[in-house]
C-alpha cells in the first residue's frame, strides 16, 4: 500500500536527522582522543558530515514537489479494508456524484421482503473500487462474483474484488418484510486514491394501505391451433380391439434377416426369432376410413390419433409402456405413455412421460406437455392381456409419422420415409421401474402398418461378449480337468509317461482361455457411441442386482487367471514324481510327497482358486444369458445349456478325483497297517 505524501516526508526527515546526528557524534568522539577503531582520513569524515544536511535538503525538496502532484489512481486490489474510502484522507471524498448513478429496479413501491437489484454505474468513466452498504433490516448479496465480494472489514457491505476498470456493478438487495419501511443504500465509487464519490438512494416498501395495482388486461385470445391433416391408412393389418390398424412390434425381432450366414451366426449366439407379442393398435381421426378400406369402432376427433398398446401379461403388479423415439432405436430422448394396474386390479394409472435419461429419475411426468393425452385407461384380462389406451394430438405424435403431406401414400418421397422407431417396455413392477420383463423397439409406419427391424444398439457386441466368455470358461473347465489327470500320481489314472502331455494340455488350455476371457472383458467394457457405459451401475434404470452381480463377478473371474498363473509357476512340487512342472528343480523348491502332511500353501491355493474361477465363470454365464434376454431379446437357452453342461463336467471330474483320492488314502492306510503288523 502507498503511504500518504506527508508521512513519506516525515519518515525522510527522521532518517536525515539520525544521519546528521551520527556524523557529529562520531567526529566528537575522535576529538576526545579515545581509542577509536581505524577510520577514514579526516578529510573524508568532514566531507560526509558536511554533505549529509545538503543531501537531506535535496531529497526533501524533491518529495515536496512530488507531493503536490496528483496521487496515482488505484484501489486496494484485494477489496476495501474499511467501511469508507474516507480513510484515504480528508480530501478524498469529492463533492457531488461525479456523474455516477445509484439506482434499483424495484419500482416506486416494491413489495415487502422483495429482492431488487441495485446498480452503481457511470455512463462513460470507469472506476476502480467501490463499497455498497444498506440499512439494518435489509440484506445485500453478491450478484456477480467476478466483480463483487463481501467486505470482511465492514459487516453487511459489498465491495470490489479487484482494481480493474469497471463502469457498472450490481448487487442484490432484500428489503425488510415490514410494510412502508424505507431503506437507505449508500455507495462510494473510487476512481483514484484521492478521488472518491459518495452516493445514496432510498427504497420504500409498499404500504399495506397502498391501492392494489390494476389487473393486467387479459392476453388476446390465441388463434386455434392448425390441425394436422392425417394420412389415411393403406394396407395395414386389422385390429382385434376395434381400431383401424395394428402392428406387432415384436414381429421384427429376427424375421427380416435375409442373409443366411448372419442368421446362422445369430442362432449360434442365441438370438431368438420370436418373443412375447407386443401389439400396437391405432386409429387416425378426421380421415375417410371407409374410402381407405378399413373400419374402426373407436371414435376419435379430427387431428388426433387413438392408440392402444397390448401385452400378453395380465393381472396386477406390472407396467406396460410405449414410446415415440426421436432417434432410431435410442431409448432416449423420447415421449412415452406408461400404464399399470396396482394390487387387487385397482389403482390403475396411465401417464405421459418425457424420457431424458436411463435412470428412473429421468422419467419425467406424468403430465408431459410434449405428449398431452386424453381418454387414457388401462385394463387387464386373461383373454386380452394388459391394454393401455390413450388418445394423443397428431402434432405431438409427429407429422413425419402420420401427416398427409409427408406420409400419404401418394405424397411420400420414399417408401420408408415414415418408418419411425417406436419402443415398448414391460416391467414386473406396477410403477416406474426397470423394464425387466421385456423391452425393445421396431420401425413402424403408422400409415401402411409396415414393421421393420431396427438395429439394437450394442447387440452384436453383447452377443460376441457372451460367446467369448462362454468359450473361455468352458475351456478353463477342460483345462482344470486335464490338470486332475496330469497330477494323478496316487490314483494312476494315466501312465507316468503321459502326465507331462496332460500337464502341457492344461497349461496351453488355460493360457488360451485366459486370453479369450480378457478379450471378452475388453469387449464388454467398450462403449459404442450413444450406448450407456458398461460400469454405470448407479445412474441407470437397468442397473439392477443381476446387472451389478454379473459385472462384478465377470471382472474378478476374468482377471484372476493372471494371479492363478503366477501361483502355478511358483507352487511347491508334490513329490519326486512331479517332474512335469518345469522349473521346480531349478527353483530349489522343497520336494514333498503327495501323501505327506507337509503344508503347501501355493499349490493348495492354485488348485482351489482355479476351480473357483471355473465354477464362478460358468455360473456368471447364466447371469449373462439373462441379461442378453433383457437387452437384446435373445433366448438364454444356448448359454444356460452350455454353462450347465460344463458345470456338470467339472462336477464329475471333481467327484472322480475325490473318490480316487479317498480310495488311495484307504489303500495307503491298509499298507501301513500290514507293514505295522509285519
Amino acid at each position: 500500500r502507498a503511504a500518504h505524501p506527508l508521512a513519506r516526508l516525515a519518515s525522510v526527515l527522521e532518517a536525515c536527522s539520525r544521519g546528521t546526528s551520527g556524523s557529529m557524534t562520531r567526529t566528537a568522539g575522535c576529538r576526545r582522543g579515545a581509542a577509536p577503531p581505524p577510520a577514514p582520513p579526516a578529510r573524508s569524515t568532514r566531507t560526509w558530515s558536511s554533505s549529509s544536511p545538503v543531501t537531506c535538503r535535496i531529497i526533501l525538496a524533491t518529495l515536496a514537489l512530488a507531493s503536490l502532484a496528483p496521487a496515482p489512481a488505484f484501489a486496494y486490489s484485494s477489496g476495501p479494508n474499511s467501511c469508507s474510502a474516507a480513510s484515504h484522507g480528508g480530501s478524498a471524498i469529492k463533492s457531488g456524484d461525479g456523474g455516477h448513478a445509484l439506482a434499483h429496479d424495484g419500482g416506486a413501491s416494491p413489495a415487502p421482503g422483495a429482492r431488487v437489484t441495485v446498480t452503481l454505474s457511470h455512463p462513460s468513466t470507469a472506476f476502480k473500487g467501490f463499497i455498497i452498504k444498506s440499512d439494518e433490516g435489509s440484506t445485500l448479496a453478491v450478484k456477480d462474483a467476478t466483480k463483487t465480494q463481501t467486505v470482511s472489514a465492514c459487516s453487511g457491505a459489498l465491495g470490489h474484488k479487484s482494481a480493474a476498470d469497471k463502469t457498472s456493478v450490481e448487487a442484490y438487495l432484500t428489503l425488510p418484510t415490514a410494510a412502508g419501511k424505507t431503506v437507505t443504500v449508500s455507495a462510494e465509487a473510487v476512481r483514484g486514491k484521492m478521488e472518491v464519490y459518495r452516493l445514496t438512494a432510498t427504497v420504500t416498501t409498499a404500504s399495506s394501505t397502498d391501492p392494489s395495482p390494476p389487473p393486467s388486461p387479459p392476453p388476446p385470445p390465441s388463434p386455434p391451433p392448425v390441425q394436422l391433416k392425417l394420412a389415411a391408412p393403406a394396407g395395414c393389418d386389422p385390429s382385434s380391439l376395434g381400431y383401424a390398424c395394428s402392428a406387432k412390434l415384436t414381429s421384427a425381432a429376427g424375421g427380416h434377416d435375409d442373409h443366411g450366414r448372419r442368421r446362422r451366426r445369430r442362432n449360434l449366439l442365441g438370438a431368438s426369432s420370436s418373443g412375447a407379442e407386443i401389439v400396437l393398435h391405432w386409429t387416425p381421426g378426421g380421415v375417410d376410413l371407409a374410402a381407405a378400406g378399413v373400419s374402426s369402432d373407436v371414435a376419435v376427433s379430427s387431428g388426433h390419433v387413438a392408440f392402444a398398446v397390448q401385452s400378453p401379461r395380465h393381472g396386477a403388479g406390472h407396467a406396460v409402456g410405449v414410446s415415440f423415439q426421436e432417434m432410431e432405436n435410442a431409448m432416449v430422448p423420447a415421449d412415452a405413455v406408461i400404464g399399470w394396474i396396482g394390487s387387487g386390479d385397482a389403482n390403475g394409472h396411465v401417464g405421459s412421460y418425457r424420457l431424458s435419461g436411463y435412470s428412473v429419475a429421468n422419467v419425467i411426468g406424468p403430465s408431459n406437455p410434449n405428449l398431452a393425452i386424453v381418454n387414457a385407461s388401462v385394463e387387464a384380462s386373461a383373454s386380452t392381456g394388459t391394454i393401455v389406451r390413450f388418445t394423443a394430438n397428431a402434432a405431438d405424435v409427429g407429422e413425419d409419422r402420420v401427416g398427409a403431406s409427408t406420409c400419404g401414400v401418394q405424397t411420400r418421397s420414399s417408401p420408408t420415409i415414415c418408418v419411425k422407431s417406436i419402443g415398448y417396455a414391460v416391467s414386473s413392477t406396477a410403477g416406474l421401474a426397470y423394464h425387466d420383463a421385456s423391452h425393445g423397439a421396431a420401425g413402424v409406419d403408422l400409415v401402411i402398418g409396415k414393421v421393420v427391424a431396427v438395429k439394437i444398439r450394442g447387440a452384436e457386441r453383447h452377443r460376441t461378449h457372451g460367446l467369448l466368455m462362454s468359450v473361455a470358461f468352458a475351456a478353463m473347465a477342460i483345462g482344470a480337468t486335464s490338470s486332475l489327470v496330469a497330477h494323478s500320481a496316487s490314483s494312476n489314472l494315466v501312465p507316468k509317461s503321459h502326465r507331462a502331455a496332460w500337464h502341457a494340455c492344461h497349461v496351453a488350455t488355460q493360457v488360451a482361455a485366459t486370453a479369450i476371457a480378457l478379450a471378452g472383458l475388453g469387449l464388454a467394457l467398450n462403449v459404442e457411441d450413444g450406448a450407456p457405459e458398461a460400469l454405470d451401475w448407479h445412474g441407470r434404470g437397468d442397473a439392477d442386482d443381476v446387472y451389478r452381480a454379473h459385472g462384478a463377478i465377470g471382472i474378478v473371474v476374468a482377471l484372476m487367471p493372471v494371479v492363478q498363473a503366477l501361483l502355478g509357476l511358483t507352487r511347491e512340487r508334490s513329490g519326486p514324481d512331479d517332474d512335469i512342472a518345469g522349473g521346480d528343480e531349478a527353483s530349489g523348491d522343497k520336494v514333498v510327497s503327495e501323501n505327506s502332511r507337509f503344508f503347501t500353501p501355493r499349490r493348495s491355493t492354485h488348485r482351489a482358486l482355479g476351480w473357483a474361477i471355473v465354477v464362478g465363470g460358468l455360473a456368471n454365464c447364466v447371469l449373462g444369458a439373462e441379461l442378453l434376454r433383457r437387452k437384446v431379446g435373445d433366448s438364454p437357452a444356448p448359454y444356460v445349456a452350455s454353462a450347465a453342461a460344463f458345470l456338470c463336467v467339472a462336477g464329475v471330474a471333481l467327484f472322480a478325483k475325490s473318490a480316487l483320492w479317498f480310495k488311495s488314502r484307504a489303500d495307503r492306510d491298509k499298507v501301513r497297517a500290514y507293514v505295522g503288523d509285519a
